[in-house]
């Protein structure tokens, strides 16, 4: 009976905080990317799109003060006095935070492994299709930067047959280490391709410079936009499924950097339940421990992001990568099974 009472209660919370997690980071994400909306099913789109991505943050913090509410909550009544006292009902707690957090990791794996990563790559196309689709919709004689990187300019525009044709315009965008600057007399759009006549480019580097005049010129907004890399680069690697990153565990190191650090986030997740378990038992109160269950959920999740992003650094040195993923993990579980063997 109590297992069930502790599991349900769990269960409860975490949805009422995971939802209200979601729909805070969401809301962040579409303010940061207004400029792109003409409507709400733009927005919705992208929100549903990036729904996987968004679920891997706020499950641990969900998790966490999930755990720490319903059992905070019970703190303050004295209702947990019959856990202080009789090893069965205290075992019972615990057996129900193990199944919690079995559960959560059941619906973690698809997430982490393959849903979030691609999900990612959807949106921002997605999103370059909005943006794209706005270029109809610009005024004239006006900067609009539709895309982050990405400034376009024109002095007037003219609706011919489906596309329109912008005049005397001027293009700029950039990457990390490069900037092409285009200016042409008009121009238009054919897929995902701008056209561009009688004009030039000047293309910018670290330490050079280059100018060149054309005729005319295509240019693949794809490409410059980052949605078409080749290369075996970090950024690549974590749009890949678990599939393809198995694939390329024999001829890419990248792959199995990007796959220890999933794992990593994955055992994160395991042990999150356990370590709110401990610290409300620790620093829980006689009065609300709300404040207290955000607090020490986020300084959790701070640490495992902290030790992702440090490994991430150092991700051409296997040792130091594994280091900095898994001694954090290793301390944090010796915590949870002292926690666990004391009962």
């Amino acid at each position: 009976m109590l297992f069930l009472f502790f599991l349900k209660r769990f269960l409860v919370q975490f949805l009422v905080v995971f939802f209200i997690i979601v729909l805070i980071l969401g809301a962040s994400n579409l303010v940061l990317r207004a400029e792109f909306f003409s409507g709400f099913w733009g927005m919705m789109q992208v929100f549903f799109v990036m729904l996987p991505l968004m679920a891997i943050y706020a499950m641990p913090l969900s998790a966490g003060i999930a755990v720490q509410k319903v059992v905070g909550d019970l703190l303050v009544e004295d209702e947990l006095l019959v856990i202080d006292f009789f090893r069965p009902a205290r075992r019972a707690l615990i057996c129900a935070t193990v199944a919690f957090s079995l559960i959560l990791t059941i619906i973690y794996a698809p997430l982490v492994f393959d849903f979030a990563p691609q999900s990612y790559l959807r949106g921002k196309r997605i999103l370059l299709n909005l943006a794209k689709q706005q270029f109809s919709h610009l005024e004239p004689q006006k900067f609009h930067s539709p895309y982050p990187g990405l400034t376009f300019f024109f002095k007037e525009k003219k609706d011919e047959h489906v596309e329109p044709r912008f005049y005397n315009l001027f293009l700029a965008f950039h990457s990390k280490d490069e900037r092409y600057i285009f200016t042409a007399n008009q121009g238009y759009f054919q897929q995902n391709k701008i056209l561009m006549i009688d004009g030039s480019v000047h293309t910018i580097c670290t330490d050079k410079r280059y100018t060149a005049v054309f005729k005319e010129t295509t240019i693949n907004l794809d490409k410059i936009l980052n949605l078409e890399k080749n290369d075996k680069t970090m950024n690549v690697l974590k749009f890949w499924n678990i599939k393809k990153l198995l694939s390329m565990l024999k001829d890419n190191d990248d792959a199995v950097f990007e796959l220890i650090k999933r794992l990593a986030q994955f055992l994160w997740l395991l042990l999150f339940p356990f370590l709110a378990l401990y610290s409300i038992f620790i620093l829980g109160r006689k009065k609300s421990n709300m404040l207290v269950a955000v607090i020490t959920s986020g300084v959790l999740f701070l640490i495992s992001y902290i030790s992702i992003a440090l490994a991430q650094v150092v991700s051409n040195s296997l040792i130091f990568s594994l280091l900095f993923l898994y001694l954090p993990l290793a301390i944090c579980l010796a915590f949870s099974i002292k926690f666990f063997m004391s009962e």
